[in-house]
This record gives C-alpha cells, sequence and structure tokens, in this order.
C-alpha cells in the first residue's frame, strides 16, 4: 500500500528536523544520514536537496579549515625547532651523502625552504672555512720556504705536506660545487614546487568560486521556490480560514435548527401523546358504553347466553377493562335496570300489587337485593321531594 503525500511530508519533515538538529550541532556526518533517509522517500525534495547541498558546502569548509589549521602547526613546528647546523662541527657536512638533498623536494613547499635554509648556510660555513684553511695553508707554505732555505733535507716533506694541503682544499671547493648545483637544482625543484602549488590552488579558488556561485545560484532558487510555496501556503490558509469561519457558521445554523427540530418533535411527540392518550379515551367510554347498553339489553332479556358474555368478555378484552371493573359494570346495569323500572312504577303516585309483582320478578332475574331496592327507592323519593 502506497504512502499518500501527507504522510511523506511528514516523514520527510521529522527527517530534516533531526538533520538540523545534527548541524547545528556539527555532527554533519550524522546530519548527511538523515538527509539521505528523506531523500529515499522523495528524491526530488527541493527542500532535502538544499539540505544536501549545505552539508556539503559545511563538510568542504571543514575540511579547507583543517588543512590550513595542519599547515600553521607545522610552519610553527619548523620555526621553534633547533637550528642544529649552526652547531655542527666543522667538516660535517662533508660526510652528509648527497642524495638526502632531493628527498626534500618530494615535501610540502614549506619544508623545501626550511631545508634550502639549512644547507645555504652549511654552505656558508664551508666557504669560511675553507677560505680559512687557504691562508693558513699559504701562511705555512711561506714558512716552510723561508725554512727550505735554510734546511734544504725538510724540502721533501714540506711539497707533499702542502701538495696534501692542495688536494684538500680541490677536494672541499669540489664538494662546495657539488653543494652549490644542489642548492640550484633545490631552488628549481621549490619554484617547480611553488608553481605546481600555486596552480593547484588557483584550481581550488576557482572551483571554491564556482561552488561559491552555484550554491548561491541554488540558494536564491530554494528562496524564491519557498517563497513561492509560503505564499501558496498563505493563501491555503486563508481558504481554510474562511472555510472553517463558513463551516462554524452553518454548524450554528444546523444547532439551532437541530434545536428547532428537537423541540418540534418533542411538541409534536407530546400531541400524540395527548391525541393517543384522548383515542384511548374515548375509545374506552366508547366500549364502556357499547358493554354497558348491551349488558342492559341482555339483562332486560330472559337471560345471558354463553354466547352473549363471550362477546361481552372480548369488548371487555379489547377496551382493557379489568374484571372488578366489568362487575362494577354489570352490577350497575342492573341497578340503572331495576331504577328505571321502579320509576315508571311509581309514576302514578303508588305502586300497584301487579307492579309489584313485576319489581319483584325483576330483581330476582337480574339479581337485585332487598337492601338495593330499599336504597334505589329512597334515592328516588329524595330526587321527587327535591323536585
Amino acid at each position: 500500500m502506497g504512502t499518500s503525500r501527507e504522510e511523506k511530508k511528514k516523514i520527510i519533515g521529522d527527517l530534516l528536523k533531526a538533520a538540523d538538529r545534527y548541524i547545528q550541532s556539527a555532527e554533519y556526518t550524522d546530519a548527511m544520514g538523515e538527509v539521505n533517509k528523506a531523500l529515499a522517500v522523495e528524491p526530488d525534495n527541493m527542500y532535502a536537496l538544499a539540505y544536501n547541498q549545505r552539508i556539503k558546502a559545511a563538510l568542504a569548509a571543514r575540511k579547507k579549515k583543517d588543512d590550513e589549521d595542519r599547515v600553521k602547526k607545522l610552519s610553527e613546528e619548523k620555526s621553534q625547532a633547533p637550528n642544529t647546523a649552526a652547531h655542527a662541527k666543522p667538516g660535517v657536512a662533508e660526510t652528509v651523502p648527497a642524495e638526502t638533498a632531493p628527498a626534500a623536494s618530494h615535501g610540502s613547499s614549506e619544508e623545501d625552504l626550511f631545508t634550502i635554509r639549512q644547507q645555504r648556510a652549511q654552505i656558508e660555513r664551508f666557504k669560511e672555512e675553507i677560505e680559512s684553511l687557504r691562508v693558513k695553508h699559504q701562511q705555512e707554505i711561506a714558512v716552510m720556504a723561508g725554512e727550505g732555505q735554510h734546511a734544504r733535507t725538510g724540502e721533501k716533506e714540506a711539497i707533499d705536506k702542502y701538495r696534501a694541503v692542495v688536494d684538500d682544499a680541490e677536494e672541499s671547493y669540489r664538494r662546495v660545487e657539488e653543494l652549490y648545483a644542489e642548492v640550484v637544482r633545490l631552488n628549481e625543484s621549490m619554484a617547480e614546487s611553488r608553481r605546481a602549488a600555486d596552480t593547484e590552488r588557483e584550481a581550488r579558488e576557482a572551483d571554491h568560486k564556482e561552488e561559491l556561485l552555484r550554491l548561491g545560484s541554488e540558494a536564491a532558487m530554494l528562496a524564491a521556490a519557498h517563497q513561492q510555496e509560503m505564499l501558496l501556503v498563505n493563501k491555503d490558509c486563508q481558504q481554510m480560514a474562511e472555510e472553517h469561519v463558513q463551516i462554524e457558521k452553518q454548524l450554528r445554523e444546523a444547532v439551532v435548527e437541530n434545536a428547532a427540530l428537537r423541540k418540534a418533535a418533542a411538541d409534536q411527540e407530546a400531541h400524540l401523546k395527548e391525541a393517543t392518550a384522548d383515542d384511548e379515551h374515548r375509545r374506552r367510554a366508547l366500549g364502556e358504553s357499547l358493554l354497558r347498553t348491551t349488558l342492559t339489553t341482555l339483562l332486560r332479556s330472559e337471560t345471558i347466553s354463553a354466547e352473549g358474555m363471550q362477546i361481552l368478555n372480548i369488548v371487555r378484552a379489547d377496551i382493557g377493562m379489568t374484571g372488578e371493573e366489568f362487575a362494577q359494570l354489570q352490577t350497575d346495569a342492573k341497578y340503572g335496570i331495576y331504577r328505571t323500572a321502579l320509576e315508571q312504577a311509581w309514576e302514578d303516585g303508588y305502586i300497584t300489587p301487579e307492579k309489584a309483582d313485576a319489581l319483584a320478578m325483576l330483581r330476582r332475574k337480574i339479581g337485585i337485593s332487598p337492601e338495593s331496592h330499599f336504597l334505589i327507592e329512597d334515592e328516588l323519593r329524595n330526587a321527587n321531594k327535591s323536585r
């Protein structure tokens, strides 16, 4: 499953934040590792590429500074080293192999200059020593020549000694010429090394300038791209803020509308409950009226059949009437029938024997007790008196 652009942005952002922390602490190798991880996620990400160039420039600057510090340290060590040539004994230069001088040409220009200065000092000392020996030998030859006039026997030894001195002087002059030739060769080698160093330095400076120009151009491009992206981000943020305000407005309107709908629903539910209660009440009243009418009709007949009682129980159960309420309804229906019959019997102001017999038969039929008869009769008399 591929990674979405938002997830890539988050991953790259976290990696570049870690790289920036490493750069702040000059841990450029670790910083480059984080940048390489970011480039692995998105190779053409301009922020990761900018960090890559920034770390490379920092590494190059560090290397250059390390090289300069190393050369400076070497120069200080050379300048602080004791001048061993100044304390050398006469004749030591004759024992130094001539092959050791060219090896210095392969070192740095500072080392070549130091070696050449030492050799020049040695050559000057050799010249002074040779000149001193030559003067001394000439004086000895003059002395020996004067003595030879008086002592012919020592002439041969003096001549041999003179020849030995001359041979030594010639050998010294030959060594001096060799040293001068070596100095010339070292000077040429040093000049060549300087030219090569200057050429390399100029090439490095040119590369450095080119790199600086390239980095400056890339930095300008990145800054322009960053500015453009910031403008787009600001525009998106402004648009998102406007959308947020619109959404909040719509949400508030929806909340108000929802509250109104809930109130309307609650009112409708209450109205429905009231209507249901009214319907139930009307249904119950109609059911009771139907039961009362049916009971009255059946009680006025001879008897209530099983089928009639079953119909009454069905109606009773349908309107939710209990057995006690149904029994009370039956009692009220019986009392109503008897009360109507008793009122009719009293229409003439008195009850005939025939009406009395009919009332007694009705009481037995519908189950009215004598006590109930007297109560109903008292109620009717009181009602008539109130009229």
